[in-house]
């Protein structure tokens, strides 16, 4: 799926899809080797990661339920959308609630469902729950994650629910000066292939120059999910006290072409719930790119 602006030559339809189906799981471990590479990938390189010696394992990095839901969430969208219409989607926006934090080993079922079409004024915007089980069916992570198909039409439909991303308002994100500290991260001009390689979420237009010209692009982007991964491990480095993250929630508002200079601003005003909010900025572009919140579990409940 690409950052590909809508052109009038390339108008699609898409005709009502099925809702609430859900898939068939896709079971994937939740492996040392795995953990350890999606934290390394990102520059995460904390002992609780990486140190297998550790009593009770290594963690997982905040954003890895990303890596298992991404096989099982795109061939959704292939289920219901010709692979032409699909390649005009942009990630828009991902909600992610832990239920328990992730245990190293295990084996994880993911199945996902459309919940909801909405049209926007720039496409078609549809929302995908992903639902997370552990082997005895204890759940562990649930998301809700849209995309925007710009250029493409269609009706509404589905039940009338918003994840948490949804409901973000971009404008008090974006014009709040109250920044409590501020956090740089600099991918360079490989850094999609590393990530992409190590979180096993492949789409040419993140290493592909020649699928991302063809998609409309100047060159390879940066996964959205990489780019919240780098914020909200910014923010549990600082901010966590130990507790594991209970709620992400991010909407993404523009590319990152690379290589890039990132800038993290987590902003001094909480939201309504007291969920930490954060700003992504980036300084190659002069651009915002995602805005968010984290809150974390009660203490108590950790890996």
């Amino acid at each position: 799926m690409s950052d590909l602006s809508a052109d009038s030559a390339l108008q699609q339809r898409l005709e009502a899809p099925v809702l609430g189906v859900r898939s068939a799981p896709s079971v994937q471990v939740a492996s040392d080797e795995w953990l350890m590479a999606y934290a390394a990938a990102l520059g995460d390189v904390d002992v609780q990661y990486l140190d297998t010696s550790r009593a009770n394992g290594i963690v997982a990095h905040p954003l890895f339920p990303v890596c298992p839901e991404w096989p099982v969430w795109l061939q959704s969208m292939l289920d219901c959308m010709p692979a032409e219409v699909a390649r005009m989607g942009v990630h828009a926006t991902q909600s992610l609630q832990y239920l328990r934090p992730i245990r190293v080993g295990e084996s994880l079922a993911t199945r996902a469902s459309l919940g909801a079409v909405r049209p926007r004024r720039s496409g078609l915007h549809l929302t995908s729950l992903l639902e997370t089980e552990a082997a005895d069916g204890t759940p562990v992570f649930r998301s809700r994650s849209g995309i925007l198909l710009r250029g493409v039409q269609g009706e509404a439909a589905g039940d009338d629910v918003h994840s948490d991303a949804d409901l973000l308002p971009a404008r008090d994100f974006l014009t709040d000066q109250a920044v409590a500290w501020s956090e740089h991260r600099r991918p360079g001009a490989g850094f999609a292939h590393v990530y992409s390689g190590c979180s096993r979420i492949w789409n040419p237009i993140h290493t592909d120059v020649a699928a991302a010209r063809a998609a409309g692009l100047p060159s390879v982007i940066l996964h959205g999910t990489a780019t919240l991964a780098m914020a909200v491990a910014a923010l549990c480095a600082r901010e966590s006290q130990g507790r594991h993250p209970g709620r992400i929630a991010a909407r993404f508002l523009a590319p990152v072409p690379l290589p890039a200079v990132l800038r993290i601003d987590r902003l001094q005003h909480c939201d309504a719930g007291g969920a930490l909010r954060f700003r992504v900025h980036c300084e190659s572009t002069a651009a915002d790119v995602c805005i968010g919140t984290v809150d974390f579990l009660p203490d108590g409940v950790s890996p």
